[in-house]
């Protein structure tokens, strides 16, 4: 009966923490968050002050950069080591965090068109593809992208950079397009990361990107479950 009981109690605990997490997250902008706690028994974690591991999983998760949000989808993230506070109410530290999402070619081009109207870019075969306009016709290129500290050498930064030219221009056209002054690389800051979270790699896929960040020893003391 003890031992059912216990059980019973284990489960319950597990239930409110995973609950706690999940309105932890929606409070952020995470719509319908699900947060799966794996350590079990979970109560001995509990009264060891630190919590293994948890799996999260949101459909949507909005990271702040600069010309709007970034709007990343199936985020699905394993954090480790969450380090309760004395009160076990309150998750003082994370020690470790993998998440990765994605980014549809729609929200892509969106981001770049406000970085640079006129400017357009889809996906192809893992690819970037560039168009605009010059002298009444449509000029393209292949470029790539890749990651930067930023101007102060800290925010993560896209770097969407323009490489090739892909349109046949007569011969003296054709020397009057250089890159990259024609089409120079453009720069998205990220800025809603939170401290000691890094976006890791960025990886082109057929029709989105692939978002991939760690993290460790990240402070959450101000960001109460109670």
């Amino acid at each position: 009966m003890l031992v059912l009981l216990l059980g019973v109690l284990d489960r319950v605990a597990c239930w409110w923490a995973e609950n706690e997490g999940t309105g932890v997250l929606e409070k952020r902008g995470a719509e319908n968050a699900t947060v799966k706690v794996n350590d079990l028994p979970f109560l001995t974690s509990l009264i060891g002050g630190s919590i293994n591991q948890v799996d999260v999983t949101i459909p949507r998760l909005d990271i702040a950069a600069e010309g709007g949000a970034i709007p990343i989808t199936a985020v699905r993230a394993q954090i480790n080591q969450l380090d309760l506070t004395a009160s076990r109410l309150n998750i003082d530290k994370i020690g470790q965090v993998r998440a990765e999402g994605n980014l549809s070619q729609e929200a892509f081009a969106q981001l770049v068109a406000k970085k640079v109207p006129g400017v357009k870019v889809k996906l192809e075969a893992g690819k970037l593809v560039f168009a605009t306009q010059k002298w009444g016709q449509e000029i393209l290129a292949e470029g790539q992208l890749s990651l930067a500290g930023g101007a102060d050498g800290l925010t993560p930064t896209l770097v969407v950079k323009p490489t090739a030219l892909k349109t046949e221009l007569p011969r003296y056209l054709q020397a009057r397009l250089k890159l990259p002054e024609f089409l120079p690389p453009i720069n998205i800051p990220i800025t809603g990361l939170p401290a000691n979270v890094q976006l890791s790699a960025v990886e082109v896929k057929a029709d989105h990107l692939k978002f991939k960040l760690t993290g460790k020893n990240i402070p959450l003391q101000k960001n109460s479950l109670s």
